[in-house]
């Protein structure tokens, strides 16, 4: 703004300085060009007015002051040289192409014309102006007024944008342009100019530059014809100033010499700009025209290559259907031969072909059309598309894809959904689909005949519905969980036994089996569901998993339900503080009713206990029967101890009662211990309320004992420790200890295979002791160690005296104690007593009991294998009495099992004992080891046993336990003949577990 301020106002006093005459008007006006170049420039609507504004005052302020104008004239003159450039400036804004720049012809011409009508509208008040000033102003004055700004306006704009605007075009035009012929242009226009306008005073010769005009307008820049008009009207106007060249030194006044100069450069600059320009857009045109003929040539180079290229067939035919131009791909589809048939291999007709309909002006879009084989190739099937040609090229363009792999998978496709849907309908497992899109989420859509039989719905009815609709309430949550899971892409597929309802309520079961389909694209995805009927494997699982948690006989829960319930009901303990306890009961009086009523009875008295004891609990409470005559309790939920008692001793009044034998009455009674949880697991409360129970046998039946509130037992066994002690001390110290043996026979022969020995205590009373008058109270002290190495070395000793049998001499079995296991000396003890004894190391076999397995870490199952290397050979006494399991019986080194007499004494009385018999029988032939059956009192379990595939057997019912010297003439009269013809046996009514390992009481 200030910068344009400053030029209008330079160019205002160069105007002042060539004011002459009357009237008083300028010879030259430059500040019409600048006011307008200075609006062009700052054509907006504020700033436009506030250029005018800017225009009026420093005119009317310079026409007052150097001007000498009276302020009137002034503001008129002011005002015409404000309307001048603003009526310019909005004609050419109106008739120009580009906003700024002067780029066209038109653009020149426009800017001739928009001076010519801003000088125009500024002449009337000029005049106006003059007359205020008492000057006459004559036409001529007039039309000098209309000149010196028009030419004022056109070249100070035109040349200035000019100069300002460089296009590329006129950058590369400049460069073509060498430096010797633009040095030699600028001479000859100088020394032109020179002589014309300088030296050639009053000689009409301008129009010899012309030329040299026209030659700088086409060989340079536009930039630079703009320059050469500026140095030229400088040239001219400078020269004409000075009365010197052709407008110079004539009979006319300088203001008219003046004017006739400006004439000169109004032409020089319209002829060199209009020229320039129209080069200019000549290059242009000529530059766009080539850039578009390399585009064109470009473009068909690239069509050809795709037309080339391109996988579909491409055949131009003219309008008599000749081929005239076809791609490389419709040389290898058509080869030697163009026909096209129908795909069922007729010909068409000839109008009727696809081709000819296009030739006639249809338009043919996707027809399949077959080509014979061509050679040795298959026939093939093409798509065709065609589309008529207009203009002079008429005819036809057609474009063939080869579907031939595409139809023939839609067929393979075709074939397969039908035999999909065959196979879907005819399927006798039931199936069904159903949506998993949004709206319509597990609507099924589709069902087979199986499913509507399976539900007893028909297919109407299930249609539409969600599955939920035929599944089992209590599932419906869980079913609708996994169709969101299947929908969200969580799950691709998924197996389940699911419940569902008939149609007429009945519980149904199926093996649910969805997978996922997400055909991609719009489609919705869905579920395919089979669904096969296995409500009766279900009802068969729910009776075997009764049979193998319940009792047969009682329908009571049996040992292992009953374990499993007692540690669920621990496990809730520990979490809730709710108490829980155990009765453990056995009957009293039953084996008399049972001997002498029959089984049968027995199996109706037991069952009637069954439903009293179930009759003394609550819903959460287990009863279960675990044998025999025994049953336990388990109840929960207790607060206080005393609610026990209450259950305890309302089962004791309901069993309590009478029973009619063979016309008598026999009353039957419980004996009960009764255990409280208080940290133990579930095996260590069992076994406190069993022990309870025995206490309650011991004090007279019929009665309660409560295990841990006998703890006038506990003080008991502890007096009794103190007083046993010292005693066995004293008796290792005297040796009153002595070793029996039992026989072990063979079955089928009766033969002697070998002896167990077992400890007995010649106590100074005169009684033979046992190990259960003692051995409790010893287990727990350092004694046992004396007492396990006494027992090794004596029966050690004792077997190498043994004499053969007939088979060679009988092994011994040595009872090994836990403390022996748990000191680590086992190996070198057994070493030891063999050296000293003499006796060969195959004829000894060490004895563990079933509860001892848990014991034995790698360091003594070290020594086992050692021992067992040396020719030791290992047994597992009373199998079935423990809790290890069969894995565990494979990883230790055992050669023989010895079945628990308490099972052997339920042979054929106890259908679990039997099972139990067999099953270790079964074990052992399995694991390639010997059998001994404990505790066989009567031929029955003699043969039974035989008959199971157990070889030997020891107990009452061939020999009790003797002593050594006994035992040696036992073994000399088996040498001279088989046991079973040299002895006649003896009945014995008591087993051996109550004479000799339980010191207990029973029927």
């Amino acid at each position: 703004m200030v910068l344009f301020g400053v030029a209008y106002v330079v160019a205002v006093g160069l105007g002042l300085l060539t004011r002459s005459g009357t009237p008083r008007i300028e010879s030259i006006w430059p500040a019409a060009g600048v006011s307008s170049l200075w609006l062009a420039w700052r054509w907006t609507e504020r700033s436009r007015l506030a250029v005018a504004f800017v225009v009026f005052v420093l005119t009317a302020a310079l026409e007052i002051v150097p001007g000498g104008l009276r302020p009137l004239s002034a503001l008129v003159v002011a005002t015409a040289y404000t309307v001048q450039p603003v009526v310019a400036c909005a004609v050419w804004q109106r008739l120009r192409v580009s906003r700024r720049e002067l780029g066209t012809v038109a653009d020149l011409w426009g800017l001739l014309l928009a001076a010519v009508a801003g000088a125009a509208l500024g002449t009337p008040l000029a005049v106006v102006a003059s007359a205020l000033e008492n000057e006459t102003f004559s036409a001529s004055g007039a039309g000098l007024f209309l000149l010196r700004t028009t030419v004022s306006t056109f070249v100070v704009v035109a040349v200035t944008l000019c100069i300002t605007t460089r296009t590329d075009l006129t950058r590369r035009q400049f460069v073509r342009v060498r430096w010797r012929e633009l040095l030699a242009c600028w001479l000859i226009l100088v020394a032109a100019y020179w002589l014309v306008f300088g030296e050639l005073t009053g000689l009409p010769l301008a129009f010899l530059v012309l030329p040299l005009s026209a030659w700088v307008a086409l060989r340079f820049s536009t930039t630079g014809a703009a320059l050469h008009v500026v140095i030229s009207s400088g040239f001219v106007l400078t020269f004409t100033s000075l009365e010197m060249g052709t407008f110079g030194g004539s009979t006319y006044s300088l203001a008219s010499e003046l004017d006739l100069a400006q004439s000169f450069m109004l032409v020089v600059a319209f002829l060199t700009l209009i020229l320039a320009l129209h080069r200019d857009e000549r290059a242009t045109l000529v530059e766009r025209i080539d850039s578009a003929h390399r585009e064109a040539i470009a473009k068909t180079v690239l069509l050809d290559a795709v037309i080339a290229n391109v996988s579909d067939a491409i055949v131009l035919l003219d309008r008599s259907g000749t081929t005239v131009l076809q791609n490389p791909a419709a040389a290898r589809l058509f080869g030697a031969g163009d026909e096209l048939r129908h795909p069922d291999g007729i010909p068409y007709a000839a109008d009727e072909h696809p081709l000819a309909r296009a030739l006639a002006g249809e338009a043919v879009d996707d027809v399949d059309l077959l080509v014979p084989s061509v050679g040795n190739g298959g026939d093939l099937i093409v798509s065709a598309s065609a589309r008529p040609l207009t203009g002079l090229n008429q005819g036809v363009v057609a474009a063939f894809r080869d579907v031939t792999l595409a139809r023939s998978a839609e067929a393979a496709l075709a074939a397969s959904e039908q035999r999909f849907r065959s196979a879907f309908e005819s399927a006798n497992v039931g199936m069904f689909m159903a949506s998993l899109g949004r709206p319509g989420f597990g609507a099924v859509v589709q069902v087979n005949r199986a499913i509507c039989v399976f539900l007893g719905r028909p297919a109407e009815e299930l249609l539409g519905t969600t599955i939920e609709h035929a599944s089992d309430p209590d599932d419906v949550a869980s079913v609708d969980e996994l169709l969101t899971a299947l929908a969200s892409g969580e799950l691709d597929h998924l197996q389940r036994e699911q419940r569902f309802r008939h149609a007429d309520g009945t519980l149904l079961w199926g093996l649910l089996s969805a997978s996922a389909i997400r055909p991609g694209g719009n489609a919705d995805p869905y579920v395919i569901a089979l669904v096969e009927d296995i409500t009766a494997r279900k009802h068969a699982e729910q009776a075997l998993t009764r049979q193998a948690l319940h009792d047969p006989l009682t329908g009571l829960a049996n040992r292992t339900l009953l374990t499993d319930r007692l540690e669920r009901a621990l496990t809730v303990r520990v979490g809730g503080d709710v108490g829980v306890g155990v009765l453990y009961l056995d009957l009293d009086g039953f084996k008399a009713i049972n001997d002498t009523a029959g089984h049968a009875a027995g199996d109706r008295l037991l069952v009637d206990v069954a439903r009293r004891l179930e009759g003394c609990v609550r819903p959460g409470d287990t009863v279960s029967r675990i044998g025999g005559d025994e049953f336990v309790l388990v109840c929960v939920g207790l607060t206080e101890p005393a609610m026990l008692h209450q259950v305890a001793h309302r089962v004791l009044d309901s069993i309590s009662f009478a029973v009619e034998v063979d016309g008598s009455v026999a009353r039957i009674g419980a004996s009960i211990g009764v255990a409280l949880a208080d940290g133990h697991d579930a095996g260590q409360l069992l076994r406190l309320a069993d022990e309870a129970m025995y206490r309650a046998k011991r004090a007279g039946r019929n009665r309660v004992v409560v295990a841990g509130a006998g703890d006038l037992d506990t003080e008991a066994r502890s007096a009794r420790a103190v007083r046993l002690l010292p005693e066995v001390v004293t008796a290792l110290e005297r040796g009153e200890f002595e070793m029996y043996g039992q026989p072990v026979h063979n079955l089928s022969s009766g033969s002697i295979t070998a002896v167990e020995t077992l400890l007995r205590w010649n106590h100074p009373s005169g009684q033979v002791l046992s190990p259960a008058a003692f051995l409790d109270v010893v287990e727990g002290s350092p004694l046992m160690q004396h007492i396990g190495r006494f027992v090794l070395h004596a029966s050690c000793r004792m077997a190498a005296a043994w004499p053969d049998t007939g088979s060679g001499a009988p092994d011994v079995h040595v009872n090994v104690s836990g403390r022996q296991l748990e000191n680590g000396l086992l190996h070198d003890e057994v070493r030891e007593a063999l050296r000293l004894s003499g006796l060969p190391a195959s004829r000894l076999v060490l004895e563990l009991t079933e509860t001892h397995m848990p014991m034995i870490a790698n360091s003594v199952l070290n020594d086992l294998q050692a021992l067992r290397a040396e020719g030791v050979r290992i047994a597992i006494d009373d199998i079935g009495t423990g809790y290890s399991s069969l894995a565990r019986i494979t990883e230790l080194p055992v050669d023989l099992l010895k079945i628990d007499l308490k099972f052997t004494a339920g042979l054929g009385v106890e259908p679990a004992c039997d099972a139990v018999v067999r099953a270790v029988i079964s074990i052992g032939q399995a694991l390639g080891l010997a059998v001994v059956a404990e505790g066989v009192e009567t031929e029955r379990q003699a043969n039974l046993l035989r008959r199971y595939g157990c070889e030997t057997a020891q107990g009452h019912r061939y020999s009790r336990p003797i002593g050594e010297a006994a035992l040696l003439e036992r073994l000399a009269q088996a040498h001279d003949g088989p046991a079973f013809a040299t002895r006649e046996f003896r009945k014995h009514p008591v087993s051996w577990a109550v004479a000799h390992k339980r010191d207990v009481v029973r029927d």
